[in-house]
């Protein structure tokens, strides 16, 4: 959740205007995107942003010409509707070069998902599949089976080579 605050009196002068929360990711010290929010100018306002599992993010707010009214913080989101903890906080400023501390993503609970994720998990699920894969996996097995397969082959083995 991001809380945005605004303590501006003048209107033509103070408030949020044209500054932006800027929100960039990180995953592996790769770029991988960036959240942006804002609000109307001599406004304070909260929004849901979603962030990706296990990226690294450092924000930093700019854009307008005053930023002495302007603060904002991220906390964790909770379901239960009661405020979560605190991640970062901050204020803005004209050069878009203050950063405010960063903070990890923190990874949600490894459960099978129907769908394909962006991110590959970092931590394999404890969970076995519910069906078999249709395909074969490209990587061997570790130990030999111990039992023949039950479906003869259509043509003879060629007789082992002697020679490299």
């Amino acid at each position: 959740v991001v809380n945005m605050f605004d303590t501006a009196v003048n209107v033509t002068e103070f408030g949020w205007g044209n500054f932006s929360l800027h929100m960039p990711m990180t995953l592996n010290n790769n770029s991988f995107g960036e959240r942006v929010v804002s609000l109307q100018q001599n406004a304070s306002g909260s929004e849901i942003v979603c962030l990706y599992a296990a990226t690294t993010i450092a924000p930093y707010c700019c854009g307008g010409k005053n930023s002495d009214s302007i603060s904002w913080e991220i906390r964790k989101y909770r379901y239960d509707g009661n405020e979560g903890d605190v991640q970062t906080f901050g204020a803005a400023d004209t050069q878009c070069d203050q950063m405010w501390g960063s903070f990890t993503v923190p990874s949600t609970t490894q459960v099978p998902t129907s769908l394909p994720t962006l991110i590959p998990s970092q931590i394999p699920t404890s969970l076995p599949t519910i069906k078999p894969s249709q395909v074969p996996t490209s990587l061997p097995t570790l130990l030999p089976s111990s039992l023949p397969s039950s479906l003869p082959t259509q043509v003879p083995t060629p007789p082992p080579t002697f020679l490299p």
